[in-house]
């Protein structure tokens, strides 16, 4: 026959073999890649050289110019990668050619040895599966057990010398024990599939009685044999007359080999819709007869059984979809990606092991065919984003892969040369020569604080008070974030700055490419500068880049100010009156008072120097000015006073003021002031006030703009419209809001004009209409609010400042002799604790009182006597000297408004927050006191655990019912409830153990001796998780000693998310009125269970556990 004859039978042998895969629909795969441009050629590719590039330790070519038709296999074994596949033995004819060789990589030094046969026996192999346990390896292939001539083989004869082999890897000595032959029985035995557990390997293959390749004649029976650990069973017919089977795979599980597989059910093998997925377990009762597990009128194929979190499933093609039975003792499939989506066809692998369970497929795009993953996140039951894995520029062909000690997930492909064709058709890509490729993709968890977005408000520091510190915290990795510890640091941690106890646990999951916008406690211990260092430890410390998980809050500065400046009197001498105030907690030192004509650095009038200046300790000042020799310009004289430290401070806009002297007889008609100009985070908030001094309406608009202090560039601007009434003013808050934090430094510009028919006269003159002022309150972006640099160029500031109004901007000039001081000089209750302590400047405070209380006597006394108090909306006449205000128990504040002379109001707003006192149990005439479940829905069942000492509250006499609840704590109140004895010495051998608290060490200890809790797979606690309420409901029934429970379903409508090994527990939960579900009838297995819950659930049982 020559050459061509048996060119031809070894391409039809191979091609016809190949076909027939278990990795592909019969008659050639239904989505094939590469359909239309692959052509299987005979060994022209052996004209050109091949060569192993595996000895070196990087990822990339392994080898050139391999057989352009294998689909390597790949599995670990301990930290041993062992890769199998078709080489084409150049030796041997054409139609002997494929020999089955593999190559070993091991973690530590990364290099692939050179191929090596599994069985060098000169006759061809097909069909290499391969599975481990994690200490057994085995590799089975469809053998042809005799040598052909090119001039003697023939399909039939090829089928009939089809036989099964199998060889078993020495993981010490790295290579293949010798191969045994599983049957030859001169009958076509073809496909096979192996599977590993318990130390035993279990293969099943399909043999055909008419030595059909496609078994689409004949009878296809399912025949399996085992490996015991020394030797092999005798094969055995498993399932009789299996159908047209498609495509199968195997999985050990408990000892079991269990298979599944794709049937054409109508014997038409051109039709796809008919084709159903089916299990078996030959060995196992429930499923010794083949179970059918789809039922449709869609293509179902390629099936790969798995066994994962102690059960068996199925994942599949689906008619455009790779859809999963999580659990084939129970039939619920759910999609896990589409077609549409991730590009793939039935050509897709599944990888999986402790590590995660992911998806590898190929697709195509411009003429390049690429490799792509996506991980199957456990956490949101969903896929994660896709991954490419492989930019070749080239064509994968057929891939495999492994997870890696690492976790990353080694690929192994088959990657042939693109080569580009024109012909009366078209231009289209075909297959060149072909290359063996490795590559790792590393399922990254990467958290990353966006130091642009973090905001906190300098104004809030105060020693001993939370203040909040708002930021972003990005998913930029691949895969859902977990966990997530924010944890703060005074100084760099990397430099010994020292932990601070503030540390957040940030609730639920951060999926792939998420914000989280995180909200922050810091509570500064004293009064002085901190850098405060936020670090988000992600998943454990498991973060990939580390290097953008710190942002830096500079806070705790001094802020100085000018206060309340104005003049007063007539004639020459004038009485110029300011305050100097320090806004601060943190004293600022060496305070200077320059007063000043003209301008900030004109003739100096008067100066003082002040050692210090404290909060709540304001400097007066009335300075007498001489007019006389002074300069007016068009009647009008400006005063400037300003206040410099050596300390570092918040802002410096409010370091300086000015006041104006008016000669007699000049009319100041029309003037706007910024009260406040405060930046909220998505929102800019400017309360302004306009004064009309005329003595008749006076109409006009108000403009407000906002700039960028760095670039001086307007952003934005609002105009209203104005109209005030003689000798009055009257307040205009406006905001500029945006779609996202604004994140910088911020100044406002507030100008008000006159409109034409304004009813001034033009004869009369005005002073300055413009007012500007910094935002006060930023978001950092990493930026210092200290350091003494100004926000503002000097040359805007025309008078005012932010955070108080100057008394002649707000006081009609004709009233300028009248008191504005609308302070309290008292403020006193004869029960309850104020806080903070009394300060004439702060007007929110909290009063906390007996829960009992209804009525309380009041005893405050204004500033200033011509100044009169209202109380509740209650005028009075002087001050209230133990002032008796009744309330409810609803009564949520009380008010004092302080109205001065001049009808500047000051507000005070008391909040009542109701303290249960409760009964110590350790301390005989003790009470706790807890200051926030007053009106919690579980308040009585609060009481009750903590008057028994299973719960207790905080060291600030808060109890925090809405806090999730740890593992930790779950496992302390389950022990304390259940009077368990707490197990002292004894150390826990999870590998997180020193992470565990002292405080909840003794309790988790004999919890998990009492088998209520365990750990996870990873041999990890986890201590500071929140603990779901599907664990709770485990944990608690456990404690009752039930054991284990068989799952049930419940009536919830989310019943399918709650977790098998959970769904007796919550049966009997429920059944036993411990725990309920929500309004919507949903049980939300995954939410995280409050502390108020965990208390109702307590006192639930101990109401009735007598009856349960």
């Amino acid at each position: 026959m020559g050459f061509k004859l048996a060119k031809i039978i070894g391409v039809i042998v191979v091609g016809i073999l190949l076909v027939c895969s278990m990795s592909s629909f019969a008659e050639g795969n239904v989505f094939d890649s590469s359909e239309g441009f692959s052509e299987i050629s005979g060994r022209e590719y052996i004209n050109y050289p091949s060569g192993w590039a595996g000895n070196e330790a990087k990822d990339g070519v392994l080898q050139t110019n391999i057989y352009p038709d294998t689909e390597p296999c790949l599995r670990r074994i301990g930290n041993t990668n062992v890769a199998v596949w078709l080489s084409d033995d150049r030796s041997r004819n054409a139609v002997n050619r494929t020999e089955l060789v593999y190559s070993v990589q091991t973690e530590e030094n990364g290099v692939w040895t050179a191929p090596k046969a599994i069985a060098d026996d000169g006759t061809a192999d097909f069909y290499p599966s391969i599975a481990c346990d994690g200490e057994k390896l085995f590799v089975v292939w469809q053998n042809i057990n005799k040598t052909f001539g090119e001039n003697e083989a023939s399909l039939e004869k090829m089928a009939q010398a089809s036989d099964i082999k199998a060889a078993e890897f020495d993981p010490v000595k790295a290579e293949f024990k010798t191969a045994v032959t599983l049957i030859d029985d001169n009958v076509l035995d073809k496909t096979p599939v192996v599977s590993v557990s318990n130390k035993k390997a279990q293969v099943a293959w399909i043999r055909n009685d008419m030595n059909d390749l496609f078994g689409y004649t004949g009878k296809n029976d399912v025949i399996s044999c085992e490996f015991d650990g020394s030797s092999w069973s005798k094969p055995k017919e498993t399932i009789k007359n299996i159908g047209k089977i498609i495509t199968m795979s195997a999985v050990g599980y408990g000892g079991k080999q269990y298979i599944s597989y794709s049937v054409d059910t109508d014997d038409n093998l051109s039709t796809l819709d008919d084709r159903e997925i089916y299990y078996a377990c030959p060995d196992a009762e429930a499923a010794a007869v083949p179970v059918r597990l789809t039922n449709d009128k869609t293509v179902d194929t390629q099936p790969t059984i798995i066994s994962r979190n102690n059960k068996v499933s199925v994942i599949w093609y689906r008619g455009n979809t790779i859809a999963v039975i999580d659990d084939v003792s129970k039939p619920a499939a759910k999609n896990l990606l589409t077609g549409s989506t991730a590009g793939f066809y039935d050509n897709f692998k599944v990888v999986y092991d402790e590590k995660g369970l992911s998806l590898l497929w190929v697709k195509e795009e411009e003429g390049d065919i690429e490799a792509y993953a996506a991980l199957y996140d456990e956490y949101t039951g969903e896929m994660s984003n896709i991954v490419k894995v492989t930019k070749t520029g080239g064509r994968i062909v057929s891939l495999d892969g492994v997870y890696n000690a690492k976790g990353e997930l080694v690929v192994l492909c088959n990657k042939a040369e693109k080569i580009r064709k024109t012909s009366e058709i078209g231009t289209y890509y075909v297959n060149g020569l072909s290359d063996l490729f490795v590559t790792k993709v590393l399922w990254e968890i990467n958290g990353s604080i966006d130091k642009n977005s973090v905001y906190w408000d300098n104004d809030e520091f105060s020693p001993g008070k939370p203040m909040t510190i708002s930021f972003d915290l990005k998913n930029k990795g691949t895969v859902t974030i977990r966990n997530v510890i924010i944890e703060a640091y005074d100084g760099s941690p990397d430099k010994g700055g020292k932990k601070l106890p503030d540390t957040k646990v940030i609730n639920g999951y951060i999926k792939a490419g998420e914000i989280k916008r995180i909200d922050f406690s810091f509570t500064p211990e004293e009064a002085r500068r901190y850098d405060v260092y936020l670090k988000a430890v992600v998943d454990y410390d498991r973060d990939v880049d580390k290097s953008d998980n710190v942002a830096v809050v500079d806070t705790g500065y001094c802020d100085v100010k000018i206060s309340s400046m104005y003049t007063a009197g007539s004639g020459d001498v004038r009485n110029l009156m300011l305050t100097a105030v320090n806004d601060s907690f943190v004293t600022a030192k060496s305070v200077k008072l320059i007063v000043t004509e003209d301008s900030n650095t004109g003739n100096i009038l008067f100066e003082r120097t002040y050692s210090k200046l404290e909060k709540g300790k304001p400097k007066q000042e009335i300075i007498l000015l001489d007019t006389s020799k002074m300069t007016f310009s068009n009647g009008i004289k400006k005063i400037f006073a300003r206040l410099e430290t050596p300390s570092e401070e918040y802002y410096l806009s409010n370091n300086k003021d000015y006041a104006s002297i008016v000669k007699a007889g000049l009319v100041v008609p029309f003037k706007v002031i910024i009260i406040e100009a405060e930046n909220k985070g998505k929102e800019i908030s400017v309360e302004t006030a306009v004064g009309n001094n005329y003595n008749s309406s006076v109409k006009g608009s108000l403009l407000l703009e906002l700039y960028d202090a760095g670039t001086k560039k307007l952003l934005m601007s609002k105009k209203q419209k104005v109209e005030v009434a003689p000798q009055k003013f009257e307040y205009f808050t406006l905001a500029f809001k945006n779609d996202s934090v604004y994140n910088g430094k911020y100044y406002v510009v507030a100008k008000v004009e006159r409109t034409t028919d304004s009813g001034i006269p033009d004869s009369i003159k005005e002073i300055s209409n413009v007012q500007t002022a910094d935002v006060k309150g930023k978001s950092a972006g990493g930026e210092s609010s200290g350091g003494n640099q100004e926000g503002t160029p000097s040359d805007l500031h025309t008078g005012g400042q932010a955070g108080g109004i100057p008394v002649d901007a707000s006081i009609p000039v004709n009233d300028l002799g009248k008191s504005s001081k609308a302070g309290l000089l008292k403020l006193a209750f004869n029960e309850g604790e104020l806080t903070p302590e009394f300060n004439k400047d702060t007007t929110v405070y909290e009063l906390v009182i007996d829960e009992n209380l209804r009525e309380i006597a009041l005893s405050a006394a204004a500033e200033d006597g011509k100044a009169f108090l209202e109380v509740q909306g209650v005028k009075l006449k002087g001050d209230a000297n133990d002032y008796i205000i009744k309330f409810s128990d609803k009564q949520e504040s009380i008010t004092i408004k302080v109205t001065a002379e001049n009808g500047t109001v000051k507000t005070y707003t008391v909040k009542l927050v109701r303290s249960v006192n409760i009964k110590d149990p350790n301390i005989p005439g003790a009470v706790i006191t807890l200051t926030d479940i007053d009106r919690h829905w579980a308040r009585e069942s609060i009481i009750a655990l903590v008057q028994m000492g299973k719960l207790k509250g905080y060291t600030d006499n808060t109890f925090r019912p809405d806090n999730k609840i740890t593992r930790a704590e779950a496992a302390v109140l389950l022990v304390k409830l259940f009077e368990i004895q707490p197990v002292e010495g004894q150390r826990l051998a999870f590998k997180d153990e020193k992470s565990i608290p002292e405080w909840a060490y003794s309790y988790i200890k004999a919890a998990v001796n009492g088998g209520i809790i365990k750990g996870y797979a990873d041999n990890t606690f986890k201590a500071s998780d929140n603990i779901t309420r599907q664990e709770f409901a485990v944990m608690f029934l456990r404690a009752m000693n039930y054991g284990e429970l068989e799952a049930k379903n419940t009536s919830f409508k989310d019943d399918s998310k709650i977790a098998d090994w959970a769904k007796g527990y919550v049966a009997k939960a429920v059944e036993l009125s411990l725990i309920s579900g929500y309004p919507d009838n949903t049980f939300r297995s995954q939410g995280n269970i409050s502390r108020a819950e965990a208390s109702a659930i307590s006192k639930k049982y101990l109401d009735g556990k007598n009856n349960i």
